[in-house]
């Protein structure tokens, strides 16, 4: 196992990261999710799916800094009344 927590890369495989926002972050938000957009480039991610809105965008502008190939974003809004359903989803 490598010393990023994620194993080692099988020949073949591809690695995916579905990342979502982080809203209770205040002030350092854009700049955190930019970060970890960049952290998916270190720990070798192939294809990133950014989801949410203004701040999904910075995770995916972050990958794409850190070299992964045409992240994706896809903005998707609900209400707050649905993050109860969302969060019982998962």
């Amino acid at each position: 196992m490598s010393d990023d927590g994620i194993g080692e890369k099988e020949p073949g495989t591809r690695r995916i990261a579905v990342l979502g926002e982080m809203l209770e972050l205040g002030d350092t938000a854009a700049q955190a999710h930019r970060d970890i957009g960049q952290e998916t480039g270190r720990l070798g991610v192939d294809i990133v799916i950014a989801v949410g809105d203004v701040l999904a965008k910075q995770l995916a502008l972050g990958a794409a800094d850190a070299g992964v190939d045409t992240p994706s974003w896809a903005r998707i809004t609900m209400p707050p009344s649905h993050y109860e359903t969302v969060i019982q989803v998962r």
